[in-house]
C-alpha cells in the first residue's frame, strides 16, 4: 500500500477506534486511554513504552512500541504515533502482544 494511503487508512482507522471508545481527537493520550482505545491492558502499555527504540540508523527497532513523553509528571502518547502505530502493524486489529 502507499505510504500517503496507508497513513490515512490508519487514521481513518484511529479515528473510528476513537469513537468506539467515546474519545474525541487529540494532541495526546494518557495512559489509561491509550489502554481502552488499543484494547491492551496497563502492563502491555508499559511493555510497548519501554522497548521503543530508533537504531543508530533512524529505523525504529521494534515496530510494536510506543514513543511517548512526560507532561508535568504525566505519561502522554501523542495522536500521529497512534496513527504511525496503527500504520506500523498494519490493522488496527493487530496489537502486538
Amino acid at each position: 500500500m502507499h505510504e500517503k494511503a496507508a497513513l490515512e487508512k490508519a487514521e481513518q482507522d484511529l479515528r473510528g477506534m476513537l469513537k468506539a471508545t467515546g474519545l474525541l481527537a487529540k494532541g495526546s493520550y494518557q495512559p489509561q486511554e491509550v489502554q481502552d482505545i488499543l484494547g491492551i491492558s496497563e502492563s502491555e502499555f508499559h511493555r510497548m513504552i519501554n522497548r521503543y527504540e530508533r537504531r543508530s540508523d533512524g529505523v525504529l527497532r521494534n515496530p510494536c512500541s510506543l514513543d511517548s513523553f512526560v507532561l508535568n509528571r504525566h505519561r502522554r502518547v501523542r495522536f500521529g504515533e497512534l496513527v504511525d502505530f496503527l500504520r506500523r502493524n498494519n490493522s488496527a486489529a493487530r496489537i502486538c502482544g
